[in-house]
């Protein structure tokens, strides 16, 4: 390797910044506000150069090194150590091989910590003593580093999918329902065309308490971000204990509205219980069936998923939280809070196509995950 030593100079506007999951980018795009403002010492990046940052974090245990593949040149900060391959050849190779954990021994074994605890402190030819093992055969090189591009672009490809479906889910529930500044939704299905009535949640729902004494039911829990899980699964164990017998056995269709605040739903969330013919659930839920002919549980769901019972929630809360962080919001005042619903053929097509839509989401999600965890062992195995 050889060292960059270049210096800003008034034709360089572009300033960028190593970021361990997203690369080299422009500090503009990472950053809310300008970091940068004195760049006389920053150093001149171009494409194919290396960037080692030694800020660490939990994805990057020893600082994040990677390739520019941006096409124009900018600075970045003195703090970071630029440097080009004296083979531009293995360009490509070792730009995987930095974002294995091969090469973090040899940095740890150097490293001084100093005042900083989120910053590794290495002496200037640390990285030049780093010993790295290249393949000999030929054709190896470019062999690795093919597969670890197609499985690259695959991960992209998905992410991009993930992304557009994401969005696709966003624009079907701002339109897909009504609300008090529009009695017909923007989205409608062919055939329907009445306004849609406002009731409360108390006229087409049924509240559920107490169960049956059966204990050896299954016991559920509500994740904001994933719906239902077993306890022994979200937590690893049941973590009932005594409290089991005043558990409320929710039959499946029924629905649950966690009242507990999360960074995604901060006024709680309600999930349908799909999982097993009967379940117990905390008491703390506000739980409640669907009104046969009335309303239907997917579409219930959805409301709530979509946020739009938030701003009658708000009404509701006596105070911001209890110590055990749920919201106070009693079951009455629950079921008296406000929305907009179609007639039930309506509401269960409303239901099916964004429950459709969001297995198509979950799927593509584990597709995505799958390949990250391919492209994981294959970087701690493909190196030496």
């Amino acid at each position: 390797m050889e060292r960059v030593t270049e210096k800003h100079n008034d034709s360089i506007k572009n300033v960028y910044t190593n970021s361990a999951h997203h690369g080299i980018i422009n500090q503009d795009d990472f950053f809310e506000r300008k970091i940068g403002v004195n760049l006389k010492n920053y150093t001149v990046v171009r494409k194919n150069n290396f960037v080692y940052n030694p800020r660490i974090s939990r994805s990057a245990p020893v600082g994040p090194m990677n390739i520019s593949n941006l096409s124009e040149p900018g600075v970045v900060s003195p703090l970071y150590t630029v440097f080009k391959l004296k083979i531009p050849t293995l360009n490509f190779f070792l730009s995987y091989y930095f974002l294995s954990s091969k090469w973090h021994r040899h940095m740890l074994k150097r490293a001084n910590f100093g005042a900083r605890s989120d910053r590794l402190s290495i002496r200037s030819n640390d990285l030049d003593e780093l010993v790295i093992h290249i393949p000999v055969e030929n054709g190896e090189i470019e062999r690795v580093s093919h597969l670890l591009k197609n499985i690259n672009e695959m991960i992209t490809l998905n992410q991009e999918n993930l992304k557009k479906l994401n969005l696709l889910k966003q624009a079907l529930l701002r339109d897909i329902f009504a609300d008090n500044k529009q009695q017909r939704p923007k989205i409608r299905f062919k055939g329907f065309t009445e306004d849609w009535q406002q009731h409360q949640l108390k006229d087409l729902v049924i509240p559920v308490k107490g169960n049956s004494g059966d204990l050896s039911l299954p016991v559920l829990t509500i994740s904001a971000g994933r719906g239902w899980l077993s306890q022994k699964e979200r937590f690893g164990q049941t973590i009932a204990g005594n409290s089991l017998k005043r558990y409320t056995e929710l039959p499946v269709g029924g629905l649950a509205y966690n009242r507990g605040a999360s960074r995604s739903y901060w006024y709680g969330v309600t999930y349908v219980q799909d999982q097993h013919e009967k379940a117990l659930v905390p008491n703390v839920y506000h739980s409640f069936l669907s009104k046969k002919n009335v309303t239907n549980e997917l579409f219930v769901q959805q409301f709530f998923l979509a946020n739009l019972a938030d701003r009658e929630l708000n009404k509701i809360i006596t105070s911001s939280a209890r110590r055990d962080g749920l919201l106070n919001i009693n079951q009455k005042d629950f079921l008296n809070i406000k929305l907009f619903v179609p007639q039930i053929e309506e509401q269960e097509k409303i239901g099916e196509i964004l429950k459709s839509l969001e297995k198509t989401i979950s799927l593509n999600q584990s597709k995505l995950d799958s390949l990250q965890k391919i492209k994981k062992a294959y970087l701690q195995n493909l190196f030496i």
